[in-house]
């Protein structure tokens, strides 16, 4: 199985109910990345609480996602969600180069 994910994947996707409790997931990221040899990009998806930006800064995933509707707005406060999408950390929607 390691030899698989070291040849076959190009990025590895990971989910995560409750990120911020486990550390940003730094267990999870730091687990597959040995399995990887830190030569793929790890993506968070289908976390509930979005990590901080001092737990992306510990544990540099290459992406997140959360859920939708009431996991976005009842796992995560306005608060925390202007912190980690104001920051310099996180690249948004209208800050990436026309594609066209």
């Amino acid at each position: 199985m390691k030899r698989f994910f070291r040849i076959f994947c190009i990025i590895l996707c990971l989910s995560l109910m409750n990120s911020c409790s486990l550390n940003g997931g730094k267990r999870l990221y730091t687990g597959v990345n040995k399995v990887t040899k830190n030569q793929k990009p790890l993506l968070m998806h289908e976390c509930g609480q979005i990590p901080t930006v001092e737990q992306l800064e510990k544990t540099p995933w290459g992406s997140f996602m959360t859920w939708h509707t009431e996991w976005l707005i009842d796992t995560n406060t306005k608060e925390s969600l202007n912190a980690i999408y104001n920051s310099d950390y996180v690249i948004t929607l209208d800050e990436l180069p026309s594609f066209k």
